[in-house]
């Protein structure tokens, strides 16, 4: 990467990244009560778009000098391995999954689809990483 994360400081970037997984947190869960054209993609997929962005920035809020190629991968491991617990029913995850929260992190039901969508926003975050370091370094 052409930026160096090294000449920011640690603080600006866990307050830039925690600021950016707070912003796509309600642009996630909006997806759920979309009625618009295309609302029904849109309830179904799009927030697996938004759901890796989420993480990705969360981790990064923790470890803000971690490999953001890397971490994507992890991401996108973590995704999959989620929508795969879905296949699963435990008394413990059905009570997760009876309430809109739990059903949002864990997934209700396994749909094959949700990995495309997940590769996806792996690719969103990475690429909003890099545009906020950027912007990030030319503001100095």
């Amino acid at each position: 990467m052409m930026t160096d994360k090294s000449r920011v400081s640690s603080i600006k970037l866990r307050l830039l990244f925690f600021s950016t997984a707070v912003f796509i947190t309600p642009v996630g869960f909006f997806t759920k009560f979309y009625l618009g054209p295309g609302s029904g993609w849109v309830q179904l997929y799009a927030g697996d778009i938004f759901y890796p962005v989420f993480w990705y920035f969360l981790f990064l809020t923790v470890f803000p000098h971690f490999n953001y190629l890397l971490l994507a991968g992890i991401n996108l491991i973590f995704d999959a391995l989620i929508e795969f617990t879905q296949l699963i029913n435990t008394p413990l995850l059905a009570s997760i999954r009876k309430n809109f929260l739990g059903r949002t992190i864990i997934g209700s039901g396994f749909d094959k689809n949700d990995l495309i969508y997940y590769i996806a926003g792996n690719i969103l975050a990475i690429v909003i990483y890099c545009l906020l370091l950027h912007r990030l370094q030319n503001r100095r």
